[in-house]
């Protein structure tokens, strides 16, 4: 990096690291590439679409025509990832009754911090993880949540990947601990009982669709069962587990207003703010992020966002620290949150 280039903090996955590079003529860069093409579909994501036309205008009053016509009310909007500044604004009109709140959540995630909530469980944040442990677990979509990885400044003999783990292999890691005998599928917990520091980091897509909810209960499980005197009883063994809610900052605020848990919709939205990642679910309109296409949004409109045209503070997903994201470029469009107060909170 050059000495008039600056570094910022990546908005695009869980682990907001400091990998976002903006130079002296204004351009941005990144080492990862999952951040990287993020980049390139918002670029190509600049054109107001309704349905499949596109135009540079934004017709305001034709896409309010068309959200006046849905019966829900208030309406439900799914909300990404939203600043401390942002979050006041989603709570102020949800007091009033304008909106219902969806989330872009995993299901998986959901899942073990319903468990983790419930149950208890023993977790550590990401600077601890990154300081003490001598063994890490990676389960789920690691490419999507890079930032995570760069930051634990993991080596790769310390390090182990899984793409999903099942409740049936964790039944059987279960049974292993009681019997000794690991079998063909048990060398990932093999190594975990040679570290003395080990952290399961759960990320997007951990657990298979359907298994989430029990899976989640076996892994806590798990490490609670590690977490004990190692065999030779001379020290003991850490074992925790790190995840990152995408929601924090707005679960957070919510709770300090009302002291209560964050209500969350169920059902089809009908807006989609600040969707940098492909959504699951169709709306009618989504405000900023990257285009979809017309089978996940009817309707589309650009917007500044957050960490890229619009600054604000957010709170990282391990709950431990807030982060300042900068507005690293200019833009034309409208900010997504005045945008949607434009067209539906009114």
């Amino acid at each position: 990096m050059t000495d008039s280039a600056s570094t910022h903090i990546c908005p695009f996955c869980i682990g907001h690291c400091d990998g976002l590079v903006v130079d002296a003529t204004g351009r941005i860069s990144t080492d990862c590439r999952s951040a990287e093409t993020t980049l390139v579909n918002i670029e190509s994501s600049n054109r107001t679409r309704i349905g499949d036309r596109h135009s540079d205008e934004i017709p305001w009053e034709s896409i309010r025509s068309r959200l006046e016509t849905q019966e829900a009310v208030p309406p439900i909007v799914e909300f990404g990832s939203v600043s401390i500044q942002q979050a006041k604004l989603v709570c102020d009109w949800l007091e009033q009754g304008k909106l219902r709140v969806a989330l872009a959540e995993d299901d998986s995630i959901v899942a073990l911090g319903r468990t983790i909530a419930r149950d208890g469980g023993c977790l550590v944040t990401l600077a601890d993880a990154a300081r003490f442990s001598d063994q890490m677990v990676f389960i789920g979509d690691v490419a999507s949540a890079s930032g995570v990885k760069r930051q634990l400044r993991v080596d790769d003999d310390q390090s182990i990947e899984l793409d999903t783990i099942s409740a049936d292999q964790l039944s059987r890691w279960h049974a292993a601990l009681a019997t000794g005998e690991f079998g063909s599928d048990g060398e990932t917990l093999r190594q975990t009982l040679t570290s003395s520091y080990v952290t399961w980091v759960v990320l997007p897509g951990a657990f298979p669709v359907g298994d989430e909810t029990v899976a989640s209960e076996l892994l806590v499980g798990l490490c609670e069962r590690l977490q004990r005197v190692t065999d030779d009883d001379s020290r003991l063994r850490r074992s925790v587990l790190l995840y990152f809610d995408d929601h924090t900052t707005l679960r957070t605020v919510y709770r300090w207003r009302s002291n209560q848990s964050l209500p969350v919709a169920r059902g089809p939205g009908l807006v989609r703010v600040g969707c940098f990642h492909p959504p699951r679910d169709r709306v009618l309109l989504q405000i900023g992020g990257v285009d979809p296409g017309e089978d996940l949004a009817e309707c589309f409109i650009p917007a500044r966002m957050l960490g890229l045209e619009t600054a604000g503070t957010v709170i990282r997903g391990d709950g431990s620290v807030t982060l300042p994201l900068s507005a690293v470029r200019a833009s034309p469009h409208p900010d997504a949150f005045d945008a949607l107060a434009k067209l539906l909170v009114r």
